[in-house]
């Protein structure tokens, strides 16, 4: 009797083992999403870094850094109108939490000053960024740099 309850507790830890390492395999690694993502239109990057329980992605590099006056490009369009003399350098443009196989969060638009609802899928070096407004959907694809 000993020999085989130990056999069944050494076979229930294995399937446990197993059970656990599949389900780590189908999620989003922890930190695949962080770097360096040139977006699509190629005139920012963003740099997506890990904070305590999600994902932050700040514009580090801009095409066009500054306005005709050559002075750099404000955040003219934010809604809240405190922020509206912040820089775009620098900027909190994208918060998401891992999720099953993407990462769920909000983007921000400092073209218009808009957030939406977004589901990002990083495949390789490529990040698809699906946005949702009402019954319309938007795909934009950012492409890793480092």
């Amino acid at each position: 009797m000993g020999f085989f309850c130990a056999k069944f507790f050494v076979m229930m830890k294995l399937q446990i083992t197993l059970l656990l390492l599949s389900w780590l395999s189908i999620s989003p690694g922890r930190d695949e999403i962080t770097g360096v993502w040139l977006t699509q239109d190629k005139e920012s990057r963003i740099q997506i870094s890990k904070t305590s329980q999600s994902f932050t992605g700040n514009v580090i590099w801009l095409l066009h850094p500054r306005d005709t006056r050559g002075k750099p490009l404000l955040d003219g369009h934010n809604p809240v109108a405190s922020k509206r003399s912040g820089p775009i350098i620098g900027l909190e443009v994208l918060t998401v939490t891992p999720d099953k196989d993407t990462y769920t969060g909000r983007i921000y638009d400092a073209k218009t000053g808009k957030t939406y609802n977004a589901t990002l899928t990083v495949n390789g070096n490529k990040l698809e960024i699906r946005v949702h407004v009402g019954l319309i959907r938007y795909k934009e694809i950012w492409t890793r740099v480092s």
